[in-house]
């Protein structure tokens, strides 16, 4: 590669706009050219370490390369550096300017008319105030309507401040952890919290984790937000099939060791969720008079049984068949359409009444063959076909 562009002012500024890495390569004359040095900046503000020392003391300059890389206002001049009005600049750029570690003059940090506009372009300036200003109501609402997270920097009087914290929770729910031990147990700011990400109840004051009102708007957000939930509430089966209800199994999972041995309890999550069944007790997945239960509501929940039941002759005939009732099932719903929400309503119903008697006689006729003194040779369940019990009002 010819290094002719090192010194020659036309081949440098066509190399840096390709390669404006290379500027600690160039030739002494050109770092103290402002058009060159301009170039490099705007490719990568850290550049600005190895401008003349002339140019790092140009407002221009340094603005543009604190756009382009905010750690690049360490190598200004000391003059601007210490110059009030060209920090303002900075931060009305919106540059996250890190008081701490870029070399900026620490009274700045201490400096309420910086660190407003600073925290106005990045609430994450707010972890750069000094103390007395993470105490000012104004700078600190500033900076967690901008950025949410900034919360957490806050003096401990402002994070048990109503309305702070309310703003924090609207931008962030999980800033409820950074909130007064007040303020966690306070039901209007959990209930804003929870109602919009659940698992935020995690934060709650053990209090709140015992209301039933909040915990159930919790779970009804993210099922597994149950898990954080006092024990009594995860004993509660209101609270436990609520979970169950609102999210693919997972909420179940949670509930108490007692609900999840209750077979009312199981069959009732399930017909919610099928995945469900994944979490009863080692009990019921291996009764075998439950396990028929379950698989009326649910045929695929074999896969969730006892190892000794999944072999189960009679288990797994009875699976066979419910699947191939669900089948029915789906293949009625899709020749009979029913564009009255009134009828649909009904036809549920009615289909569900069908299912349960066909399978309540054949689950007899299973149990008869495969494990009555007397089995007979065939369990010789009829064809299942909706269209033979169709009642009138559908048609």
């Amino acid at each position: 590669m010819s290094v002719l562009w090192r010194y020659q002012k036309k081949t440098a500024l066509r190399h840096l706009q390709k390669h404006p890495r290379d500027f600690y390569l160039i030739y002494d004359s050109l770092r103290d050219d402002r058009d060159v040095v301009l170039k490099a900046v705007k490719g990568d503000g850290l550049n600005l370490r190895y401008a003349s020392e002339r140019l790092r003391d140009d407002d221009e300059i340094v603005l543009k390369a604190v756009n382009s890389n905010p750690g690049a206002i360490r190598h200004a001049s000391d003059r601007l550096r210490n110059d009030k009005d060209f920090i303002l600049k900075v931060v009305e750029k919106g540059a996250p300017v890190a008081f701490r570690f870029n070399g900026v003059p620490e009274y700045f940090r201490d400096d309420r008319d910086v660190m407003l506009k600073a925290v106005k372009g990045n609430g994450i300036a707010l972890m750069d105030a000094s103390d007395r200003l993470k105490d000012d109501w104004i700078i600190v609402m500033e900076a967690v309507k901008q950025t949410p997270i900034s919360f957490q920097d806050a003096s401990e009087r402002l994070r048990d401040d109503e309305f702070i914290v309310l703003e924090a929770i609207e931008g962030d729910p999980f800033n409820l952890q950074y909130a007064s031990e007040r303020l966690i147990d306070n039901e209007e700011i959990v209930l804003k919290a929870v109602k919009s990400m659940g698992d935020a109840l995690a934060y709650a004051s053990n209090r709140l984790k015992n209301d039933k009102y909040v915990v159930l708007e919790a779970v009804k957000n993210y099922s597994a937000a149950l898990q954080f939930a006092s024990e009594q509430l995860r004993d509660d089966a209101d609270v436990a099939l609520e979970a169950a209800k609102e999210g693919r199994g997972c909420g179940f999972k949670y509930a108490s060791e007692r609900l999840r041995d209750n077979e009312d309890v199981v069959l009732k999550a399930v017909t919610y969720d099928a995945m469900s069944s994944r979490f009863a007790s080692d009990r019921l997945k291996d009764d075998r008079d439950f396990a028929f239960d379950l698989i009326s509501k649910s045929p695929f929940s074999l896969r969730h049984l006892s190892e000794r039941l999944q072999k189960d002759e009679g288990i797994v005939g009875f699976a066979d068949l419910c699947v191939k009732v669900w089948e029915a099932k789906l293949l009625y719903n899709v020749l009979h359409p029913e564009a009255s929400e009134e009828k649909r309503a009904l036809r549920e119903k009615w289909e569900q009444e069908v299912i349960d008697n066909y399978l309540k006689k054949a689950k007899a006729k299973f149990k008869s063959k495969y494990y009555s003194k007397e089995a007979s040779a065939e369990t010789d369940e009829q064809e299942f076909d909706f269209e033979e019990d169709e009642p009138k009002i559908l048609n």
